[in-house]
């Protein structure tokens, strides 16, 4: 009888277990889903100073303030950043113009206003 009662007691240890566990398994792969779930927050805005800043390691064109003068390495992310741009000011590599970050809404005007003097030609006539 104490047999049969501790083999008892031993298959409900067992199965308590295994019941645990297995809710374990079931709640880990929600935690990923809630986090892709969640919107890209915009990358915070980084100070940069008017000197000029390097950043290392690079940051992404997005995280500088509207503006600002910058160069950038061959994956297209931030090396050197600044305010303020000196004449004839080239980028720590000695070979290149710092390029300027204008705000969403400036690069898009300029977009509107190129594409129509595209469509408008040299003399100002419709195509």
């Amino acid at each position: 009888m104490k047999k049969i009662l501790v083999l008892v007691g031993v298959l409900a240890l067992v199965l308590a277990v295994g019941a645990c566990n297995n809710a374990k398994k079931e709640e880990a792969p929600a935690a990923p889903a809630a986090e892709q779930a969640a919107p890209a927050e915009a990358p915070a805005t980084i100070e940069v100073s008017a000197e000029g800043t390097t950043f290392d390691p690079p940051v992404a064109v997005d995280q500088l303030p509207d503006g600002a003068w910058y160069c950038v390495d061959e994956n297209g992310m931030v090396t050197w950043a600044a305010t303020e741009k000196a004449e004839g000011q080239l980028c720590p590599d000695g070979k290149t113009e710092p390029m300027q970050k204008m705000a969403a809404e400036e690069a898009e005007e300029g977009h509107d206003e190129a594409t129509e003097a595209t469509e408008e030609g040299e003399h100002g006539e419709e195509h």
